[in-house]
């Protein structure tokens, strides 16, 4: 179970481990605590409770550290004795805590058991990564199972798109996820996304089909059925372009460049952009700010804020529906684009703290039909929702680990 520090505690220093059968001398009942007492172990003063005596001798190993924690940190309960606990940080590290320093967190918990229970093995990869107990490799491995031979990814990566052919908008997501977990991009795998990028260029206005034609032969959403592309969109091309351009070699560098200067002559443009447009050219300019990029200026910066203020929803009421949220521009507060959205933040968060149900929160999407396919896309998609949320709630220290 874990457990959110509400008051920091400080502790009374470190002791050793002090093994079963250790003498236990000078017990005196504690004023504070009920079942405690102060005692002496191998020449060291302290406190240990009534149960782990027997005869003046210690009846199990006994470990008195109490856990210095600063409230709002998360700490994962190992066994309750009388008024105090003993916990486990995030770090690993044990000891002890008072009771009344630490409450529940029902909805975590009940997250922390959904994700085991239902979620795919690549979310549950990135959740232990979130909560200090996984690694960045464990999510390469995960992520490795959606890639194909020639380089791009599929498979159902992107939960809406369960066949096994690579595919730009399935691709784009495995760009996606190395930055969001700050994964090596000097990896063989990543070059080998980037020669699949290179290699299935094509000569139509929006470079790669964001699905091919094979689309049609799998169970999909309809706004996933085959339709030639014909009029440019920066979905996902911005996010292709920003790794060609970042990570590419010479030539993956000036595809990326030709994308890029598409990408910005939209974004300059009266061209309807609308939501899945608006988040990959903000990770385009983001990308490219960062990197110190001359081809980002003021106007482009200007004209990126205005395509997201277009775009972003404050009302409320509306994001049961499939709107864009604050916190879908700015996951953290060093995002570029969090001024751009910081009136509706701290109300984004409430939402989402109140809106949890049973530890999770479900798509606000279907696939408008019922079927074996449907129904495991969704639960897919939850789980790529709650972990998503969840690392956001904890960029806003809302979860401290």
């Amino acid at each position: 179970m874990k457990l959110l520090v509400v008051d920091g505690h400080e502790g009374e220093g470190m002791f050793p481990l002090f093994r079963k059968g250790a003498i236990v001398g000078e017990l005196n009942a504690c004023d504070k605590f009920s079942h405690w007492f102060a005692c002496v172990i191998d020449g060291h003063e302290t406190y240990i409770p009534d149960t782990y005596v027997v005869n003046g001798v210690l009846n199990r190993d006994y470990d008195p550290t109490e856990l210095v924690l600063q409230k709002g940190h998360v700490v994962t309960l190992l066994e309750v004795v009388f008024e105090w606990l003993y916990v486990e940080d995030e770090g690993g590290k044990r000891g002890w805590l008072p009771a009344g320093k630490a409450a529940s967190l029902t909805w975590l918990n009940a997250a922390d058991k959904w994700v085991g229970l239902n979620a795919r093995p690549l979310e549950i990869a990135k959740w232990e990564f979130i909560f200090g107990n996984g690694s960045k490799e464990a999510i390469v491995l995960e992520l490795l199972k959606y890639q194909n031979a020639d380089g791009g990814f599929g498979n159902g990566l992107e939960p809406d798109l369960v066949m096994p052919n690579s595919n730009a908008i399935t691709s784009a997501e495995a760009v996606f996820t190395v930055y969001e977990y700050g994964l090596n991009c000097a990896d063989d795998w990543f070059t080998g996304l980037l020669n699949y990028f290179e290699r299935s260029v094509q000569d139509i206005p929006c470079f790669w089909e964001p699905v091919p034609k094979a689309v049609d032969d799998y169970p999909r959403p309809q706004w996933w059925s085959y339709n030639s592309s014909e009029k440019f969109s920066p979905n996902p091309c911005a996010v292709i372009a920003a790794a060609l351009i970042l990570h590419g070699t010479e030539t993956q560098r000036e595809l990326g460049l030709t994308v890029a200067q598409k990408c910005f002559e939209f974004l300059l443009s009266d061209e309807f952009c609308g939501d899945h447009d608006s988040y990959c050219l903000a990770f385009l300019v983001e990308k490219l700010y960062f990197a110190k990029s001359n081809l980002i200026t003021s106007g482009i910066i200007s004209a990126m804020e205005q395509k997201i203020k277009a775009n972003v929803c404050h009302d409320e009421s509306k994001w049961d529906k499939y709107r864009p949220q604050p916190l879908n521009y700015a996951h953290s507060l060093s995002c570029m684009w969090h001024d751009c959205v910081k009136e509706g933040i701290d109300k984004n968060l409430k939402y989402w703290m109140s809106t949890i149900d049973n530890g999770v929160w479900k798509p606000n999407f279907s696939w408008g039909t019922d079927s074996e396919a449907s129904r495991q896309a969704m639960q897919n998609w939850t789980g790529v929702v709650v972990v998503s949320r969840v690392k956001i709630l904890k960029n806003y220290g809302e979860i401290k680990v």
